[in-house]
């Protein structure tokens, strides 16, 4: 009899282990992307510098939600696509999961920029421009 509830035990407390492994992994994730504005250098403020999004977490519950700022200074939201960025947002991303993003200044550079090339081309219709990025050393 004994011997039988030590089992029990340990079965209750394994699945008990579980369970709460499993909801830890199912915890919702808010994913923040954009630029600076969002995020402004290693987002720790050292630079006496801060974007929105180093400043939301305390605004969530954490143990229910995670909030993680993706965001960089210097990217539009071709940039941010083009580094790879968004791919690794849309690899982790699972269902009940959020995304808030901000971009805008960037977007409004030259497209074809020999500095840095992160303008977007304006409006929301099929539109479509071929440049050669001196960047990346490649037309699109």
């Amino acid at each position: 009899m004994k011997k039988f509830m030590i089992t029990g035990l340990l079965l209750l407390v394994t699945i008990a282990s579980l369970s709460f492994i499993i909801w830890q992994q199912q915890k919702t994730t808010l994913y923040i992307i954009g630029d600076s504005t969002v995020r402004n250098g290693d987002g720790s403020g050292s630079n006496q510098q801060w974007g929105w999004g180093s400043l939301i977490a305390p605004f969530f519950d954490t143990t229910a939600i995670s909030v993680r700022n993706h965001a960089i200074g210097g990217r539009s939201s071709r940039t941010f696509i083009n580094d790879g960025r968004w791919q690794r947002i849309l690899d982790e991303l699972k269902p009940g999961d959020f995304v808030l993003m901000q971009f805008g200044h960037n977007d409004a550079s030259p497209l074809d920029d020999t500095a840095r090339a992160r303008g977007t081309i304006k409006g929301i219709g099929d539109e479509s421009k071929e440049i050669y990025n001196p960047i990346t050393k490649n037309r699109k």
